[in-house]
């Protein structure tokens, strides 16, 4: 590619302006499984230090998720961007040219945004010397919450009284309204711990906290049960 430009404009880079290209190449790149295999095992190897640190950082932002699959997607897929904004450092080159700093968070994808920013900063202070700067613990903070949002389910027991027709399609309601992030189950099943039971009847089951509907549920209630889940607001 640096040739191709060179070629194009007929011109002749120097070694520094080179070697921010090839960084800048780097970082707008898309992310591959390969790429990201690379970078963790270059980061152990060349940063003791810092990958380190890395792995407490993972440990830190999963603290109430002990699940082991959960941890290593997080390490696998957080790796690239940390080992990124550690070279945008290192260089002192500027996050804000390539990175907005999201200040609108409603999406379902960005819940937890503030409790990770205060977990990442504590984390730079304690752990890295407080090397990263406000923006750059923005861009480590947003692109793991997205990440975590995107590979953590919420585990729903739906229980109904009732018409099954209504059951069916309340079932529905809940599982286009909940989005992705969700997954609704009918019944108990051992193998799963359950964040909230959604029911329309008292029950017996006091471990889980459950929130009541009617048969009457419309998109506003929808709404309401789903800042529930997301924001344990119940």
């Amino acid at each position: 590619i640096i040739i191709l430009i060179e070629n194009y404009f007929k011109i002749k880079l120097n070694e520094n302006e080179i070697n921010s290209m090839k960084l800048l190449m780097y970082f707008v790149t898309k992310n591959t499984s390969e790429q990201k295999e690379l970078t963790i095992k270059h980061l152990s190897e060349s940063n003791p230090k810092i990958y380190e640190s890395y792995l407490t950082l993972i440990d830190r932002l999963i603290s109430n998720r002990a699940d082991s699959v959960v941890r290593n997607k997080l390490m696998f897929n957080l790796d690239l961007y940390l080992s990124k904004i550690y070279l945008y450092n290192q260089n002192q080159l500027s996050i804000g040219y390539i990175f907005e700093p999201l200040y609108n968070i409603n999406s379902i994808l960005l819940q937890d945004y503030y409790k990770n920013i205060s977990l990442i900063s504590h984390w730079n202070e304690v752990s890295c010397d407080g090397i990263f700067n406000k923006y750059e613990i923005e861009f480590i903070a947003t692109h793991a919450t997205i990440i975590l949002n995107s590979i953590i389910r919420k585990h729903i027991l739906f229980l109904f009284s009732g018409n099954n027709a209504v059951e069916s399609v309340l079932h529905s309601k809940l599982k286009r309204g909940l989005g992705d992030n969700v997954r609704l189950y009918r019944e108990l099943a051992d193998d799963v711990e359950f964040d909230f039971i959604i029911t329309n009847y008292q029950h017996k089951i006091s471990t889980i906290p459950t929130i009541y509907i009617s048969e009457v549920l419309n998109v506003k209630e929808i709404l309401a049960i789903r800042n529930c889940v997301f924001n344990n607001s119940y």
